[in-house]
């Protein structure tokens, strides 16, 4: 799904560059301990499921609260988890493709 959302845009190579260093360790086992920290984010294995439930498309009956409480979930974590660094690149990759059509 990522590859057809590409483009040759500064906005797109940041994106691919926090996505890398998120997918591979250790990388990809600082997000587990994230996820495996709260509930609302246990169920994700991987950045990658995480992305791909917050981008997927929406149909009519599309639960919002589930997106926004992983969301605020993030948002929350930053007071009280050290690795801000992670959580900054989840957002960031969360928020990526409003900031790509900003952009």
């Amino acid at each position: 799904m990522r590859e057809n959302l590409r483009c040759d845009c500064h906005i797109c190579s940041v994106e691919d560059r926090i996505f890398e260093l998120l997918v591979d360790p250790p990388g990809s086992t600082r997000f587990l301990a994230l996820a495996n920290s709260f509930p609302v984010l246990a169920k994700f294995t991987n950045v990658s499921e995480l992305l791909a439930s917050l981008h997927s498309p929406r149909n009519g009956d599309y639960d919002w609260s589930e997106a926004g409480k992983i969301l605020t979930t993030l948002i929350r974590a930053q007071a009280s988890l050290p690795d801000l660094e992670l959580i900054h690149s989840v957002l960031v990759l969360a928020f990526a493709p409003t900031i790509h059509r900003t952009y």
